[in-house]
């Protein structure tokens, strides 16, 4: 049934007059039939007509993945972030396509570029950290979790983090003081203290974890 409806389609719309909502349809046909190429055509066509669909450009960029055209792939990313550059997710859809491409540099430059456009975002800041922490760039980390505590030093996972970082590189008297910003997280002092309790325990600190359990339930 499929192939009949698209040629019936095909038949009822020109391509001359064909608005953006035809091709965005024709273009998902030929996408569940299987026919990238003209799928391609299709969405490329409905992109003429509208250059902001941030929707179809990324269905697009999934025709064009599955292609195996990484060069395209990329070139059409970088037309995502100049058409949407409010969209922060395509910075960080760039960075990682281009790291799996074996284009670090490339990737490190995207991701600066992202941290100066939503310079106050602390969602984008966190994502930037937890993207260093899983390339190894370890120095990019801490600064991204730096950040994130000034931006936003009242969210406990940010704290937790950063303090992580810090008993990661052995500066274990850095990380208590940062961990120890969680007694005046909290409202109530004791849930404070049985939070930092808890990252004692899970790094073997049990004096100090058994210490502030103990006040906790007091």
């Amino acid at each position: 049934e499929l192939p009949l409806l698209l040629a019936q389609l095909e038949k009822e719309w020109p391509a001359a007059s064909r608005s953006f909502s035809d091709w965005e349809l024709l273009g998902r046909l030929y996408d569940e039939r299987g026919d990238a190429g003209s799928a391609t055509a299709a969405f490329r066509a409905a992109l003429r007509k509208e250059p902001h669909s941030n929707d179809i450009r990324r269905r697009l960029i999934a025709i064009l993945e599955r292609s195996g055209v990484t060069a395209e792939v990329l070139r059409e990313y970088e037309q995502l972030i100049a058409q949407a550059p409010g969209d922060s997710r395509a910075y960080l859809e760039l960075a990682e396509r281009l790291e799996r491409s074996g284009q670090r540099p490339r990737a490190l430059q995207t991701l600066k570029r992202a941290a100066a456009r939503f310079a106050g975002d602390p969602s984008l800041h966190s994502a930037l950290a937890d993207l260093y922490q899983r390339w190894g760039e370890s120095d990019l980390a801490l600064s991204e979790s730096e950040l994130l505590v000034r931006l936003d030093p009242r969210e406990e996972s940010y704290v937790v983090n950063l303090g992580e970082l810090y008993w990661a590189r052995g500066r274990k008297e850095r990380a208590d003081e940062v961990w120890r910003r969680l007694l005046t997280l909290h409202p109530n002092r004791a849930l404070g203290q049985a939070r930092l309790a808890d990252v004692y325990a899970e790094h073997n600190l049990m004096p100090q974890a058994l210490e502030l359990y103990q006040k906790a339930v007091k």
